[in-house]
């Protein structure tokens, strides 16, 4: 037996479209016609929240209660559910509204709130006494080496750098455009952009000149980080 699942849901229920395909030896012992193909049973269903957690359970055995405990709890109260979550960080402006669903389904929420990502990511950690812990750990196959970054080390670097782009003029809504390889600095390019308000558009690094030119001419940012080079297994990439 072979069992296909594809769910969607909305704010409220949930849909579940089933494809099963039983061999028809399976189904009816008795059939001396061997030659049979196998049926095929297409079933198009509705689900309530209950019904659908049931069925988690009975096909998934480490299916986590607590998980759907907390999922049924945000579908069918899901104001309050992501208020509780929303006070897991750290706001410069609490929301006016949890959840706005008047124009559906461009779904607003947190609406008024305001928050910086760079400070939740960052700064509340190392102002709750967590500076010295681990916060990025970039271990390299191409160089051999493991680096660790600690809060305090990536605050200092990420305050410089956003220092530096606000000196060039960066500032709130601005995009900054970043083309580096899989290291450490191009995290804290990120947060450095979001510590101001600016927007950071991440190029991969393995694109060519003429794909970086054409997100570049995109995005317009006012400022491009770039690193002076990229290490491959057999090359430097400069």
């Amino acid at each position: 037996m072979t069992c296909f699942m594809a769910f969607w849901s909305s704010i409220d229920r949930f849909y579940c479209f089933i494809l099963v395909d039983f061999a028809t030896s399976n189904l009816n012992d008795d059939d001396d016609d061997d030659d049979d193909d196998d049926d095929h049973f297409f079933t198009f269903e509705y689900f309530s929240t209950t019904a659908l957690v049931n069925l988690i359970i009975k096909l998934n055995p480490y299916f986590s209660s607590k998980y759907v405990e907390t999922f049924q709890r945000s579908i069918e109260n899901p104001e309050e559910f992501w208020a509780e979550v929303g006070r897991g960080v750290s706001w410069s402006k609490t929301w006016d509204r949890v959840l706005d669903d008047t124009n559906q389904p461009f779904t607003k929420w947190f609406v008024g709130g305001e928050l910086n990502a760079c400070y939740n990511a960052v700064d509340r950690h190392v102002e709750a006494g967590r500076g010295g812990k681990v916060a990025l750990i970039h271990d390299s196959p191409i160089t051999k080496t493991v680096r660790h970054v600690t809060y305090l080390e990536l605050q200092d670097k990420v305050s410089r750098l956003a220092g530096a782009l606000a000196d060039l003029g960066v500032g709130r809504g601005d995009r900054v455009l970043i083309y580096m390889p899989l290291i450490p600095e191009a995290i804290i390019a990120m947060l450095a952009t979001a510590r101001l308000g600016a927007i950071h558009s991440v190029v991969f690094g393995g694109f060519a000149a003429r794909e970086l030119c054409a997100r570049i001419e995109h995005a317009e940012p006012k400022i491009i980080i770039a690193a002076s080079c990229g290490v491959e297994p057999n090359k430097v990439v400069r």
